[in-house]
C-alpha cells in the first residue's frame, strides 16, 4: 500500500468476508499519467464484523468497525536530476469505543465507601458482572468519530555535488469518542472527548560523498502544532465525593476540561562517517535544537 507508484497500469484488489456481516476491501491501482509522472490510487474499507458483544442494557451489539482510508500518490521524475513524490491520505473512522467489562467486586473499595448495590459490585471475583465475557451492561454511548488528512511532498535532486533531499508534510486530525470507564450499568464514570491536531513540519538535508571514504550530511528540522482537549466527565466527582475522597461537590457536578497547547520546534544537526577499514565505520553526529 505504501509503495511509491511503478508509471505501469496495473490493479490490486483483496476483499474477504466473514462472520456477523464482516467485510473488507483492499484496493490498489498504478496508472501512467504522462512518460515522466506516475500515479497511485489506493482504498481500504473495513465495516461490521465486532460487534460480537451484546450490550444487556441498552439492547446495542457493540464494538462494531466502520473504517476507510485513501491515498492518492504521484512520482514525477524530471530529467536525471529531480524527482518529486507527493501523497495525499485521508481516513475516517466511525467505528464503536470498545465495549468495556465490568469486573469490580463487592470487596473493592469504591464499592465499599460510596454504599453501591450488590447489584452492581457484588458477584463472583471470575466472571464479569454479566456473567459472560460476550455481554456488556454499559449504558454510556459508544459513539466515536475519527477524521484525518495528511500530506506529504518529497524532493530529490543534486545541487552542486550534494544530494538534497526535502521533505514537507501537513496532518490535521480531529476525533470525538464517547468512553463508559466504568463498564457498569449505573452511571459511575463516563466521558466525551473532542480533541483536534495540526502539525506542519519541514526538513531539508543535504549528504555529499567527499571521497571513498568520507561523507557528511547537515540540514535543518522544523515543526509547527496546534493541539486542542475538550473532555467532559459525568459522576466521578459524584463517586469520589459518596467514597470520602473529595468534597464540597454536588450529585449534578460534571468535571469539564479544557487543554489548549502550541509550539514550534528548529533544529539543525550535522553527521559525518568515515570508512576506517572493511571492518569499522566512525559515525560522529551532532544537533542543536530550540523551541
Amino acid at each position: 500500500m505504501r509503495r511509491k507508484p511503478t508509471g505501469s497500469f496495473d490493479i490490486d484488489l483483496r476483499t474477504s468476508f466473514g462472520e456477523n456481516n464482516r467485510k473488507e476491501l483492499d484496493v490498489v491501482v498504478n496508472f501512467p499519467i504522462t512518460e515522466s509522472i506516475a500515479a497511485k490510487v489506493t482504498h481500504s474499507a473495513k465495516r461490521n464484523g465486532g460487534d460480537y458483544i451484546n450490550n444487556i442494557t441498552v439492547d446495542r451489539r457493540e464494538n462494531e468497525e466502520d473504517r476507510s482510508a485513501s491515498a492518492i500518490a504521484l512520482l514525477a521524475t524530471f530529467g536525471d536530476n529531480l524527482t518529486a513524490h507527493y501523497i495525499y491520505d485521508t481516513e475516517d473512522d466511525d467505528s464503536d469505543t470498545p465495549a468495556l467489562l465490568n469486573i469490580s467486586t463487592s470487596r473493592d473499595q469504591l464499592c465499599i465507601q460510596s454504599g453501591t448495590s450488590e447489584e452492581t459490585c457484588g458477584f463472583a471475583e471470575e466472571v464479569p458482572q454479566t456473567k459472560s465475557k460476550v455481554l456488556t451492561a454499559q449504558n454510556f454511548s459508544n459513539e466515536r468519530h475519527y477524521e484525518g488528512d495528511y500530506q506529504t511532498l518529497n524532493l530529490n535532486f543534486d545541487f552542486e555535488g550534494y544530494e538534497v533531499s526535502s521533505t514537507t508534510g501537513t496532518r490535521k486530525t480531529a476525533e470525538l469518542s464517547n468512553i463508559d470507564w466504568d463498564a457498569s450499568h449505573v452511571d459511575f464514570y463516563s466521558a466525551t472527548r473532542q480533541q483536534t491536531y495540526i502539525q506542519f513540519s519541514q526538513e531539508v538535508t543535504q549528504h555529499k560523498q567527499h571521497n571513498e571514504k568520507l561523507a557528511y550530511s547537515f540540514g535543518f528540522y522544523y515543526l509547527d502544532f496546534d493541539y486542542t482537549l475538550f473532555q467532559e466527565e459525568f459522576h466521578v466527582l459524584r463517586a469520589l465525593h459518596n467514597a470520602g475522597l473529595a468534597c464540597c461537590f454536588s450529585a449534578d457536578d460534571i468535571l469539564r476540561t479544557n487543554s489548549t497547547q502550541s509550539g514550534d520546534l528548529q533544529s539543525i544537526f550535522i553527521d559525518g562517517t568515515y570508512q576506517i577499514n572493511e571492518q569499522w565505520i566512525a559515525d560522529a553526529g551532532l544537533r542543536f535544537s530550540k523551541r
